[in-house]
């Protein structure tokens, strides 16, 4: 029988990877270090001729300056013609003449090099008048120190203006010295001259004269050489240049991790494939297991102090989270945190971390978010229980804020115990008529259907949808009634377009005036600086009141149109209209008109209130007046840019300071 073919295992295959990886990664080192020592000898080269040619330079800088003070010492003609050589042939930057004060009486340059201007003191360049002192003593130009002037580092060379035939001794010359010569040339320059190739490129330079630097310090330099000019000795010291790349070595580097990558990938992939399904199914199983622990773990409460620290700390328990965060969201919309868990008790995090955010979603609204923290990224499993983590979360936080919006409308029923009897007792009558009509009619339909006529099943369907549209205003009014008490509606305006919105509320709002033609005059694009929920308001209103004051089959008019630096609009109808007396006690809280009009219709004297103090919010103007033909005719003014309380705050708050209704 023959013998089965032996099979490396997962520990041979990963041996035998490793060896090939270190064979290449040595192979590769030494590759890679030949060739550099090649390039670096080859570099240090470059480098030395580069210093010969700078320390040429320097020489060439100092022997103008020389040549410049032997023809001032003949006048400051030949000096100007010398310098001006000196300039043309890029030997200096600026050539100029010192005289016997101390100060630039000519100055040659090139190009204005401040502060060396004329009238201005040598004492402006500091050490160059030491230097000048040397070079008078020795009877020869002399290389200064490295000064910073306008355009940078400078090389400065020094040279004394005496007789040609004068005295030999040192204190002759000092006492028979005429004046002087400085030439100056930026360092840059000196490196980068014009037409010339450019000295050390690519490197980093440090040139050391006495007293003075200039470059960055270097911690291993290629090179490091004296140079010598004018009597003075400096030293230069480069670093390392731009080198080509070399591919030896990481070709040798490539193969044998190719080699070594193929041997280890086709032993362990299969045995890896199998580990993982195993590792993924009972993380899998042991994550629903604790999904399905935290679902009923949410259920055990209303209160997010009690739900949020368990949560967070299972979750970061169970999936390894070095911090976990939930943020819930305010009634603005904004997310506030509240609560945080770190196993370590840090609150500021690794930069080493990966955030991921879940967001909490309600619907169509994010009532939260949950945040973590790990030291990698999440596999596709982890992100799955983590959003269904999310999910549960979300129900849990939404519930929660039902609750308190429950508990918080449970303790405003004390205050609604304060209103008015008379408002109570009309409330009560509001409602009691529109929901027994509902009611009424309803039973009639279901209990006569088959008797009814096709007609008159549809007017009984039609009174309904009226007294349900009734109901639905008058709820929406009690509601604004109570948030304007409390000082809690808000108004939050933005530029819109007055005119698609009116267009839009009234083609919506046809229920209030279903008994009455309808007619929208509205200019195009006018615009306004509006809360639509305001208008909105404000629109129901006026169409209410308009429906239950004027006569059935009669013309309800809606105007949009701008007014001057406002965007107006109007309600008029046919009906009695507002007396002038009246006007402005109708805004005043559940005042109504006693007149035979206001004691058929039903009101609970709060619609005009709520609309001024929405008008108020938006920064609006009301007026009321005739309109043609009689009627009334309630116009609303609105600002069309922010006013300067919303450049205070955007936020206006509708705060109730005027109280009342016509209806």
């Amino acid at each position: 029988m023959a013998a089965r073919p032996r099979r490396l295992s997962p520990g041979a295959a990963t041996t035998f990877a490793a060896v090939l990886v270190v064979a290449a990664v040595g192979g590769a080192l030494l590759a890679q270090g030949a060739v550099r020592h090649r390039e670096r000898a080859a570099q240090q080269d470059r480098f030395e001729a580069d210093a010969a040619r700078f320390e040429g330079e320097l020489r060439l800088l100092v022997s103008s300056a020389g040549e410049a003070a032997a023809a001032a010492a003949a006048g400051q003609t030949s000096f100007r013609d010398t310098a001006t050589q000196a300039i043309e042939g890029r030997a200096a930057r600026v050539v100029a003449l010192v005289d016997a004060d101390g100060r630039f009486r000519s100055v040659v340059a090139r190009t204005a090099v401040p502060p060396v201007t004329e009238g201005a003191r040598l004492s402006v360049l500091p050490s160059v008048p030491a230097a000048l002192d040397a070079a008078t003593a020795t009877n020869r130009p002399r290389l200064g120190p490295i000064v910073s002037l306008a355009v940078g580092p400078t090389v400065v060379a020094v040279a004394s203006v005496h007789p040609t035939s004068g005295p030999t001794s040192v204190a002759g010359r000092r006492a028979s010295t005429t004046g002087a010569v400085v030439a100056a040339v930026p360092v840059d320059e000196l490196r980068r001259p014009v037409g010339r190739a450019e000295l050390w490129p690519g490197a980093e330079v440090r040139i050391t004269a006495p007293g003075r630097a200039t470059g960055t310090r270097i911690d291993h330099p290629v090179l490091t050489t004296p140079v010598e000019a004018g009597g003075v000795a400096w030293q230069v010291a480069v670093g390392a240049g731009p080198t080509g790349r070399p591919l030896t070595g990481w070709i040798v580097l490539a193969v044998g991790l190719l080699v070594a990558a193929a041997v280890h990938i086709a032993l362990r992939h299969q045995h890896d494939q199998r580990a993982r399904a195993q590792g993924e199914a009972g993380t899998r199983a042991r994550q629903l297991e604790m999904i399905a622990g935290t679902s009923a773990a949410l259920q055990q409460s209303l209160d997010l102090a009690d739900l949020l620290p368990a949560f967070c700390v299972n979750v970061a328990e169970e999936f390894r989270l070095t911090c976990t965060s939930v943020l819930v969201a305010d009634d603005d919309g904004r997310f506030i945190e509240a609560f945080r868990f770190s196993p370590d008790g840090r609150r500021d995090r690794g930069d080493g971390e990966v955030l991921t955010e879940f967001e909490l979603q309600r619907g169509w609204r994010a009532v939260g978010r949950l945040q973590t923290w790990s030291v990698g990224a999440f596999d596709n499993v982890t992100t799955q229980s983590l959003q269904a983590l999310a999910d549960l979360l979300a129900v849990a936080v939404s519930n929660a804020h039902l609750f308190q919006r429950e508990q918080q409308a449970v303790s405003r029923l004390s205050e609604l115990d304060a209103l008015k009897n008379a408002f109570l007792g009309t409330v009560s009558h509001e409602l009691r008529t529109s929901t027994t009509a509902v009611q009424g009619f309803g039973e009639l339909l279901t209990e006569h259907w088959d008797t009814l006529s096709e007609e008159r099943r549809r007017e009984l369907a039609a009174r309904i949808k009226r007294q349900a549209g009734s109901l639905r205003h008058l709820v929406d009014d009690l509601l604004d009634y109570a948030r304007l008490e409390h000082q809690t509606l808000r108004v939050l305006p933005r530029h819109l377009s007055l005119t698609d919105l009116v267009q839009d509320l009234v083609a919506s709002m046809s229920p209030l005036v279903a008994d009455h033609d309808v007619v929208v005059d509205a200019v195009a694009d006018v615009a306004a600086w509006v809360d639509p929920i305001a208008v909105e308001r404000i629109l129901a209103n006026l169409l209410s009141n308009a429906g239950k004051y004027s006569p059935a089959g009669s013309t309800v008019t809606v105007v949009v149109e701008q007014q001057g630096d406002r965007a107006r609009m109007v309600v008029a109808d046919q009906g009695p209209g507002i007396p002038s007396e009246e006007r402005r006690r109708v805004f005043v809280r559940f005042y109504r008109m006693s007149n035979a009009e206001t004691v058929r219709t039903r009101g609970a004297g709060i619609g005009l209130s709520i609309l001024h103090d929405f008008a108020d919010g938006s920064g609006a103007v009301v007026t009321i007046d005739d309109a043609p033909g009689g009627g009334a005719y309630i116009a609303v003014d609105f600002p069309t840019m922010p006013t300067e309380s919303d450049a205070v705050d955007s936020v206006a708050t509708v705060t109730g300071s005027l109280s009342g209704d016509r209806s």
